[in-house]
């Protein structure tokens, strides 16, 4: 019998793609509708083992602790999509928007895993915007046994 594989303590950084050009295209009121929009989608993500954050402008947080490596990209599809199809109305206008996600491992807790998992998801979300956006990068997530 094996033994299941480890829930891993993720890090998901979700910052919405060209999110100034809303503003700029729709005005401030369009953007906060845009988010109040996505952070209901996002809250559809959460369970007992995962929390979401509204952190800074427009950048979201998601720790999950119930997802093994391999359900990662399953769980980022279903993100990537709700993110993509969440229609936002305003003034009779539709916009949709899309997110690029940084993910990486909490290797442990206290203060020091905590920053350096906010630094490498942050890196590894920098890569998504580079890579053309609208994807996950993931940041060194092989967990050290």
């Amino acid at each position: 019998n094996m033994p299941n594989p480890p829930n891993q303590r993720l890090m998901w950084l979700i910052d919405l793609d060209l999110f100034k050009d809303v503003n700029d295209q729709y005005g401030h009121e369009a953007g906060d509708e845009v988010l109040k929009a996505l952070a209901k989608t996002l809250t559809g993500f959460v369970n007992s083992e995962r929390m979401v954050a509204r952190w800074g402008g427009e950048e979201f947080m998601i720790i999950s602790d119930d997802l093994t490596e391999s359900e990662m990209e399953k769980f980022c599809d279903n993100l990537m999509k709700s993110i993509a199809t969440t229609n936002i109305y305003y003034e009779n206008q539709q916009i949709s928007v899309t997110a690029s996600i940084g993910v990486c491992e909490i290797k442990a807790q206290g203060d020091k895993a905590w920053h350096q998992a906010l630094s490498a998801a942050d890196k590894a979300l920098y890569q998504a915007k580079d890579k053309g956006r609208n994807c996950m990068v993931c940041g060194d997530i092989k967990a050290s046994y």
